[in-house]
């Protein structure tokens, strides 16, 4: 997976890569993940978010990922940000990706 370029060049687009992984042990006081919301500035437009991945695969924004805003957040959570609709299993499971 390529590294995050918080500080491009001039022309070049800035990259954040991340993972996800569970660490449960299989409890009954502890839940897969459905879903998860990366918290991004509220400033950023969906035209400005471009070559989403996860797990190596590509997805379109409004697709299993959508850009929830502080006017229109993730119903689950309430929270604003990048939303991420894959779930990750809690014993050991993962998503990784980069935008």
């Amino acid at each position: 997976m390529p590294a995050s370029n918080l500080f491009p060049d001039p022309g070049d687009n800035q990259r954040f890569c991340y993972k996800v992984t569970g660490v449960g042990e299989g409890g009954p006081q502890e839940a897969d993940l459905s879903h998860f919301v990366l918290g991004i500035c509220d400033q950023i437009t969906k035209d400005q978010i471009v070559n989403i991945t996860v797990n190596g695969v590509p997805q379109v924004l409004n697709g299993d990922v959508e850009l929830r805003t502080p006017q229109n957040p993730d119903p689950t959570t309430g929270c604003a940000g990048l939303k991420f609709d894959f779930e990750v299993n809690k014993e050991g499971g993962a998503a990784y990706g980069l935008f």
